[in-house]
């Protein structure tokens, strides 16, 4: 039989395995288990817009949100939203224009962002800005690439 003391100091070390394996889980569940994963559509889609408008993106977030919160993010008056609980995805690149043939304002945008109809596909709107864009309204974004 084991003496009380040997017994408490395995319990002790119960207690610390089990705290520690608590925190992994928790730290598991906070840092991956919220990310929701991005269609495999919108990557592509994201990538060809830009590069279509010779725009070249180091990064991008998304989230999907509604019409009416994404709009502020790609300069859209409330008054132009059709259906403001229509589900759509808000993208954000941060990249520049490598093409130098641009006017100088449009050589100095950084940011590039637009609204994709979360079931058709289809792009409601973009803007190009040289500031971020207003994302307060959608809440968290996440990371596209």
């Amino acid at each position: 039989m084991a003496s009380p003391a040997k017994t408490r100091i395995w319990l002790n070390l119960l207690g610390v395995v089990l705290v520690l394996a608590v925190a992994v889980a928790a730290f598991t569940a906070v840092s991956h288990g919220n990310v929701p994963a991005p269609p495999g559509w919108l990557l592509s889609r994201a990538q060809s817009l830009a590069y279509d408008r010779n725009f070249f993106p180091s990064s991008a977030a998304y989230c999907l949100t509604t019409l009416a919160k994404a709009g502020p993010a790609v300069g859209m008056q409330p008054s132009a939203v059709g259906d403001p609980n229509e589900p759509v995805y808000l993208v954000v690149c941060s990249g520049q224009f490598s093409t130098p043939s641009y006017p100088a304002e449009e050589a100095s945008l950084t940011t590039f962002a637009f609204v994709v109809d979360a079931h058709g596909r289809t792009v409601l709107r973009y803007d190009m800005t040289s500031r971020p864009a207003d994302t307060r309204a959608v809440g968290r974004m996440f990371r596209l690439f």
